[in-house]
């Protein structure tokens, strides 16, 4: 798969989150065949897609990997979401067709209160795309060990339980879209409206969620043995 990724960073390549982007598919004619939309996460990173349907549709969007193999041509629009002082233009938008096999990655340098940005496009070996993905879980799977609590707690008392977090790549991206997300701000556009809505579906997928234990229920089950 030659996916399409996003990051949005400052001058020190520390992430940026809250950037809207805009993504239209396009084919051989220059049409668009689909868009799609997403929120840089707290990491500054865009790799999973929602896709743009329309207002009265049933359908859900769910986080999508977007392959670029599928569309020779793309256009690209940034918003500033909820980052302004990062963003002092109304959009910055470009237009570019895709070729080479890989990860196409367009990384987008701001600089807060200044009006000077850059724009790149950087094209990854599928070999290094999947490299990169496999260490990403490595480290996700490396902070669950870290974080499980000792074996031997005394007899005593019971420690706290530790909820690891066990949230894979979509989760997360589904969480930095929707956290901190101002909903009382303002925004402009049909397009704003619509990502308004798509928010909803951060939280909604929430409600499977299992109940955290506390201390407290551990003493309720000590009792009722």
């Amino acid at each position: 798969m030659a996916s399409i990724t996003c990051r949005v960073v400052d001058p020190a390549f520390v992430g940026i989150q809250g950037i809207y982007a805009v993504l239209n598919c396009k084919d051989l004619h220059g049409n668009t065949v689909v868009r799609y939309e997403s929120f840089s996460n707290d990491d500054g990173n865009i790799q999973y897609w929602f896709q743009l349907v329309s207002d009265d549709s049933k359908h859900e969007p769910q986080p999508e990997i977007v392959d670029a193999r599928q569309f020779p041509e793309v256009s690209m629009t940034f918003l500033p979401g909820i980052r302004e002082s990062y963003f002092p233009w109304n959009s910055i938008h470009m237009e570019l067709g895709l070729t080479g096999d890989g990860q196409h990655e367009f990384v987008l340098l701001l600089h807060a209160h200044s009006a000077s940005y850059q724009l790149e496009h950087v094209i990854t070996t599928p070999y290094q795309a999947q490299m990169e993905w496999e260490g990403a879980f490595r480290d996700q799977e490396m902070i669950t060990i870290d974080a499980d609590p000792t074996r031997s707690p005394s007899p005593l008392q019971l420690p706290s339980p530790i909820i690891t977090p066990q949230a894979r790549l979509a989760t997360q991206a589904i969480r930095g879209i929707k956290r901190k997300l101002n909903p009382d701000e303002e925004e402009s556009g049909s397009s704003y409206k619509r990502a308004a809505k798509r928010r909803g579906v951060a939280s909604r997928s929430k409600k499977g969620t299992g109940q955290r234990m506390t201390p407290e229920s551990d003493e309720d089950w000590m009792h009722s043995n």
